[in-house]
């Protein structure tokens, strides 16, 4: 679970450092005809897989949820 968690603030902390450099050095690396990097197109596929470890993290923290109140249900009746 941890893991999940690492990824998703990884991710988060990765596209907005690209959003951010975007909109700070756009009009630098557009000048450079040779080399633009496309962050603002890196910062939307970050964001999107972002968005689906966020959902992972969630269920997976739901279902964990559910199976300890089951566990604590179980001994508190049994």
């Amino acid at each position: 679970m941890i893991y999940l968690i690492i990824a998703d603030v990884s991710l988060i902390v990765s596209a907005l450092i690209c959003w951010i450099l975007d909109q700070q050095l756009c009009e630098r690396m557009n000048s450079v005809d040779a080399f633009n990097p496309q962050l603002h197109a890196w910062w939307h596929v970050i964001s999107a897989l972002d968005c689906h470890f966020g959902i992972v993290c969630g269920e997976a923290m739901r279902l964990l949820s559910i199976k300890y109140q089951q566990h604590q249900i179980k001994h508190a009746h049994g």
